[in-house]
Order: structure tokens, then sequence, then C-alpha cells
């Protein structure tokens, strides 16, 4: 008889935090393996990595702390003559393979993919920026890609990794607008607007990364609001704002737990 899996988003203790649950034959197995779920925006969001039709293997869960890596538990997925079969790995919650039939494992993990009742406004956003393939191809030709999204203390931040070595990071005011509305100027900001002209905080990672990504535009050195030389001032008697600025290296903005990339 085929095992029967359901799956759940359910919210953790950390603020705007959250987990994917994996219920097989009644019994929840990521706790049984690593200890925690993976968060929505590394499985289901904007892939839905559970729905693989090639042989693949996913995280499925991390360490109760919320790192994947200090945990691990994955599955290898395949498919053959209309089951799904999944082999634990790493952390395994058990030492047996767990085999569903195709139609109630597809008809799950879609299920699971497009319910977006447990969605915060913040996730909301997130997640109409991220599933978007034009603004993944519009930063992909900087080399950039989403690292994550959130909204602490108050503006809705996206965080964009390049090459591994630096974090840039834009914060956008909610300014009353709904999830909807904010992740439209979001989406218009990062697919239509140049690097250039973008407000941004940039961290090396590396401390042998000498400066700013090469997109950068005008700015003062690192870490100071002086406006370049012959840039117009923003606002008459204001402080000037330097449209790129840098972040003390070693101390990234907010370090968020995610999962493997």
């Amino acid at each position: 008889m085929p095992d029967h899996l359901r799956l759940a988003v359910v919210p953790t203790e950390g603020r705007d935090e959250f987990a994917v649950e994996i219920h097989i034959n009644g019994v929840e197995m990521t706790a049984k393996g690593a200890g925690l779920g993976m968060d929505p925006f590394d499985v289901l969001v904007p892939t839905n990595q559970f729905a693989a039709d090639d042989p693949a293997t996913i995280p499925v869960a991390r360490c109760e702390c919320g790192v994947y890596g200090c945990g691990m538990t994955d599955v290898s997925i395949t498919r053959a003559d209309g089951e799904v079969r999944w082999q634990w790995l790493k952390e395994r919650p058990i030492r047996t393979p767990s085999v569903f039939d195709a139609h109630q494992y597809d008809a799950e993990v879609q299920r699971a993919a497009g319910d977006f009742a447990w969605e915060t406004p913040v996730r909301t956003a997130g997640r109409l920026v991220r599933t978007r393939a034009d603004v993944r191809a519009a930063l992909a030709a900087n080399d950039l890609r989403i690292d994550w999204t959130d909204s602490h203390e108050g503006p809705f931040q996206v965080c964009l990794a390049y090459r591994h070595s630096l974090q840039i990071l834009l914060r956008f005011e909610w300014a009353g607008r709904t999830p909807e509305a904010l992740a439209d100027h979001v989406i218009e900001t990062l697919r239509d607007t140049p690097p250039t002209r973008w407000r941004a905080a940039w961290h090396a990672s590396d401390r042998a990364v000498p400066g700013p990504p090469p997109f950068a535009g005008p700015r003062g050195s690192p870490g100071s609001s002086r406006r370049p030389r012959g840039t117009p001032s923003p606002r008459a008697g204001g402080r000037p704002r330097p449209r790129w600025r840098s972040r003390r290296r070693g101390r990234p903005d907010r370090c968020r737990p995610s999962g493997p990339t």
C-alpha cells in the first residue's frame, strides 16, 4: 500500500518565520529528522521543488536553530511506474524509502504550493516578487539573485546576492500600500530601473573584496554620506544621501538563515 503525503506550512517561534511540515501516514517527519521543516521560500517559492519530474535531491529539514547546514535532512526524488519514491538522506527520520502513488503525491504538492492562507502581508509581497521570471532574468543579467525578502523594523527589504561575495540591500517603504501594490513597486524597480539608479547598501561577505559591485552608481566613499563632487543636492538645505553606500564589513545588515542555493 502506498504511503500518504500531506504538507503543511506552520509558523515557528521566530518573527514572521514559517516551516513546511511533512506528514507521511500521519507522522510528522521533519521533527524526527534534522528538527525543523524548511522555510516555504526555500522549497515552494519561487519553484516547487517537491514537484520535480526528473530525479532530484532537495532539502526538507534543517536544524531547530533555523540553519540548514547545522542540521540537514534531504530526500532524493525519483519516479517510475506511477510511483514517486523518496530516499531519505543525511539525518534520516526513517531508514526505509517512502513510496507514494503519483496521483496523490502530485495533487498534494500542487495544493500546498497554491495555498497562501498562511501568508502574512510581508510574505505575500515577497512571493509576488520572487516568482516573477522577468525580475529574475533582469537581475541575472548583472549576476544578481534574490537572497531574501523581509520587513525588518518597518521597510520592506530585498537582499540580493552578487557572485556569492556581496550582499546588496534595498529598502522600500510601505507607505500604506497593499502587499500587491508594494510588490508592483519593487518589481518595477528591480526589473526596469538600472542598478546605477538604485538607493542601496552593499556588504562584502569576503574581506578580500575591494569595493562595491561594478554596476554601483555615484557614491561617496564607503560609509560616507558625502555627495560626489558635481552631483546636485536632492533637496535644498538637506543633507545629501548617496545612492550607494557601504555597510561595515563583517557585519551584514541582517543575517537570515536559509536553505541551500
